[in-house]
């Protein structure tokens, strides 16, 4: 018998309780849950977009940030929201969430609550592209140009990468990577 996981997105405001109770869950198997914490709306937004599936997202009420806007952009990346220790349901459902959870928070509830409204993540897919293969047999040429300090290895690696840069047969592609333990070519 396979258990049911479920990778879920976490935002509080200061001093919320049930947000590091739910951390504990997580690492200690209390449930089935792969909590990740995020300190900001901002930062949930950005989770949301690199293409990792999540099931849910819990967010206490008091949230800064926490609005219609980001539980539109959660429910549109297949997230399920819910609103934490709320004291009025019909504002947070009218804003898009799919369920009110009261404080305090109990494992087996939540589960309870993800099973009925979220996506396990046996289900989902991840929205990340595989990279392409690189291509095969390119070849490059690399040039080291070394010296003492002061004797202008600097600008003569400048002057280099900019005369193989003009010429049309290397499309662009020379790179000037200055590994010295200064990297006084950004000044340059």
């Amino acid at each position: 018998m396979t258990v049911d996981r479920w990778s879920v997105l976490g935002v509080a405001g200061a001093r919320a309780t049930w947000f590091g109770e739910v951390a504990r869950w997580s690492t200690s198997g209390s449930a089935a849950i792969e909590f990740v914490p995020c300190l900001s709306a901002a930062e949930v937004r950005a989770r949301l977009t690199t293409g990792r599936p999540f099931s849910a997202l819990l967010a206490g009420a008091t949230t800064p940030g926490l609005d219609r806007d980001l539980i539109a952009a959660a429910t549109e990346a297949g997230v399920t929201t819910f609103v934490v220790g709320a004291s009025t349901a019909q504002q947070w459902e009218a804003l898009g969430a799919a369920e009110l959870l009261a404080e305090p928070l109990d494992p087996a509830d939540v589960v309870a609550a993800l099973r009925r409204l979220a996506t396990p993540l046996s289900r989902l897919q991840s929205t990340i592209e595989t990279p392409r293969a690189a291509p095969t047999g390119w070849r490059g040429r690399l040039v080291a140009v070394t010296g003492p300090p002061g004797a202008g290895a600097s600008l003569t690696a400048m002057a280099t990468a900019q005369h193989l840069a003009a010429d049309a047969s290397h499309r662009g592609m020379v790179l000037l990577a200055d590994l010295a333990l200064d990297a006084d070519q950004a000044m340059l």
